[in-house]
């Protein structure tokens, strides 16, 4: 009997389903499997008192923290393996409370790329990870000598001019999204947005960028997607997160810590890029993290 994978329906979850062999594995979609109904509070309660199927398959749910939709696995098809695919500090209060008090009740097995999370939590540690499927689409042949940021400000915004401003002559694409709740001067308006881009568009943009900029939320641990892609798709990473100089595959040629490095960003950027081996690039792949929870 394959082991059942279970996405929560996006345009990234379709490009890992490509990576999963279907002679091992079965694919599933949160949607097709769970109706969201009414009376949530009740469903919420009755899910620390439901019994497990008696089938002991583990079930691999990928992204997915809705307690419900875990509780329907463990009732209906096997036992949940959950890959969280955000730290733990990112969910609402009520979310992170159901979560961790149904993980631990039902002895869930829980993986993440939050180093922190998985020691406060006895959670289980993989590295980030991003699609090889997805990666491929780059064209290595086209990288124009630009800086890209996509994000919503919380917080960052400060940081972020001021990195444009030491980036000098060099072209930067900067998509910052105010916060919904923050009054802003009118010189910080000119800097943001108030519109998302599409995923199609930030995929093109950071195909078309020769540098990725990084910037921390409050309270992050672990290493964000950009760092990621920096790695996979050879391209000159700014980041303030210190964590990076850990990872596999980290060359100080073609990382610079922003607030601490000591060479001064425009001597950085002049050093020649020195690309990951292939082995390295492997760690952060999804069909690496498959193999690795089921060996």
């Amino acid at each position: 009997m394959n082991t059942k994978i279970v996405f929560k329906e996006s345009e990234m979850s379709h490009f890992f389903s490509k990576e999963v062999d279907s002679s091992d594995f079965d694919v599933l979609y949160e949607k097709n499997i769970y109706q969201s109904k009414g009376l949530k509070f009740f469903s919420r309660l009755f899910a620390f008192f439901s019994k497990p199927k008696s089938s002991k398959e583990r079930v691999f749910i990928f992204s997915i923290e809705n307690i419900l939709v875990i509780d329907l696995v463990f009732r209906k098809i096997g036992c949940p393996v959950v890959w969280l695919w955000n730290p733990i500090a990112s969910m609402s209060f009520k979310n992170k409370i159901l979560f961790l008090l149904y993980v631990k009740v039902k002895s869930i097995e829980v993986w993440t790329f939050d180093k922190s999370d998985s020691i406060k939590y006895n959670f289980n540690y993989h590295p980030q990870i991003h699609s090889s499927k997805l990666i491929s689409l780059a064209s290595r042949n086209q990288r124009n000598s630009k800086a890209f940021f996509s994000g919503v400000d919380k917080g960052r915004l400060s940081l972020l001019k001021k990195i444009k401003k030491d980036l000098g002559e060099v072209e930067v694409d900067f998509h910052i999204v105010k916060d919904k709740k923050r009054r802003y001067s009118d010189e910080d308006i000119s800097f943001l947005t108030k519109d998302y881009i599409s995923f199609s568009d930030y995929l093109n943009r950071v195909f078309d960028s020769s540098i990725l900029v990084d910037v921390s939320q409050n309270q992050q641990s672990g290493v964000t997607l950009r760092v990621i892609e920096a790695f996979l798709l050879d391209k000159k990473l700014i980041t303030t997160n210190a964590e990076v100089m850990d990872l596999v595959g980290y060359r100080k040629e073609n990382v610079y810590i922003y607030g601490q490095d000591s060479r001064s960003l425009s001597s950085f950027l002049k050093e020649d890029y020195i690309p990951l081996l292939k082995d390295e690039k492997s760690i952060y792949t999804f069909s690496r993290l498959i193999r690795v929870v089921f060996p």
